[in-house]
């Protein structure tokens, strides 16, 4: 069987439910956009006998430039899809960058990471 990160993404998906341990990123902005908070958990067991492990944890700052971006788009009343598509697809992008970054900081494999959580 190939590994997970090679698997089309319903497959990687269905591969998990098996599974007895769970490493997850989760990332968010927040509504202040002044950066991005990232959380490595480890997850055990299923339902409410669920243990969560924080293993690693980090607060990355936005510099003025991606800040400026962001404001300025979510400062409007109504927002043209097209600007919204644009800046959906450069977030996510930078959001990448910004995990990768972290996960080598933290001397971690992404193939180790199952899933990633973002808002």
């Amino acid at each position: 069987m190939s590994p997970p990160h090679r698997l089309p993404r319903l497959q990687r998906l269905t591969a998990l439910a098996p599974l007895t341990e769970r490493r997850v990123l989760g990332m968010m902005s927040g509504t202040s956009q002044d950066g991005l908070d990232l959380a490595l958990c480890r997850l055990r067991g299923t339902g409410t006998a669920t243990e969560l492990t924080l293993e690693h944890t980090a607060s990355v700052p936005f510099d003025k430039a991606v800040r400026a971006r962001l404001r300025a788009l979510v400062s409007v009343e109504q927002a043209p899809l097209a600007e919204l598509t644009v800046l959906h697809a450069w977030f996510g992008a930078l959001q990448g960058t910004v995990a990768r970054e972290a996960l080598a900081g933290w001397g971690v494999d992404p193939a180790t990471v199952h899933l990633l959580v973002a808002h």
